[in-house]
């Protein structure tokens, strides 16, 4: 999200982005080892970039995240292995067993760090022309989130030369009121499905959901949401190199 025309994107202050995503990805490498892992590589990265010396909480969560996944695989492997009944004539498939992860692989030519901004003021400040290879498309007003109270709300999809996605952004009243439409959003779509992933983010808050193979992302910063839809992978792509 680099173009000159991309507004300074949301978030805390630029100083307080970096101490924040490390003290996450570590903590995401505990609990979903890939994950952290793939966001400490993130982060490293990001900082060779920009010329900096590599965090070592960044580090520490690539190290961890590969253990935890590995020793995961390891135990799920030998517990399938043990629990897993003879077949034969009469016998009941046993269900595909899953681990839920966001392990996030992009292609390096389209890796890209994301700027830190100030918190918007405006939707339109908020909508970035250009999130990393993604071009914004024409957008139009999202009237059910209108509806729903939205102060402002758009529809815009973006495209790059290999993915796309289609988001809705929206202001609110309030930050309270963007939360309680996120989650209503949620709940109408999944019901009570547990998100594959919930983390905070700079002002807020985002889940992750995926059902056949199509991703769904509900994210809060400030007064602002985001909803965004599409492919898992290109999903997870669009949102890492969303202005934060």
């Amino acid at each position: 999200m680099t173009s000159q025309n991309t507004p300074p994107g949301p978030g805390s202050e630029a100083g307080q982005e970096r101490p924040a995503l490390g003290p996450l990805a570590l903590i995401l490498s505990l609990v979903v080892g890939p994950l952290g892992a793939g966001m400490g590589a993130w982060l490293a990265l990001r900082a060779r970039r920009a010329s900096q010396s590599v965090s070592p909480l960044a580090i520490a969560a690539i190290v961890v995240g590969i253990v935890q996944t590995v020793v995961v695989a390891s135990v799920l492997t030998m517990t399938l292995g043990r629990s897993a009944p003879a077949t034969g004539p009469g016998a009941s498939p046993t269900p595909a067993v899953t681990y839920p992860s966001w392990t996030i692989t992009p292609e390096p030519t389209i890796v890209t760090a994301s700027p830190s901004r100030p918190l918007p003021d405006s939707l339109s400040h908020f909508v970035p022309a250009t999130v990393g290879p993604y071009e914004a498309g024409e957008a139009t007003p999202d009237q059910p989130s209108l509806d729903r109270g939205a102060v402002a709300a758009v529809s815009v999809p973006y495209a790059s030369s290999k993915r796309s996605v289609q988001t809705v952004m929206a202001q609110w009243p309030s930050a309270e009121a963007a939360e309680t439409f996120l989650a209503t959003q949620a709940s109408e779509r999944f019901g009570t499905q547990t998100p594959l992933l919930a983390a905070p983010v700079p002002s807020g808050s985002m889940s992750y959901f995926n059902q056949d193979g199509e991703g769904v992302i509900y994210s809060r910063q400030g007064v602002f949401t985001m909803i965004v839809t599409g492919k898992e992978s290109s999903v997870q792509d669009f949102f890492t190199q969303f202005p934060a």
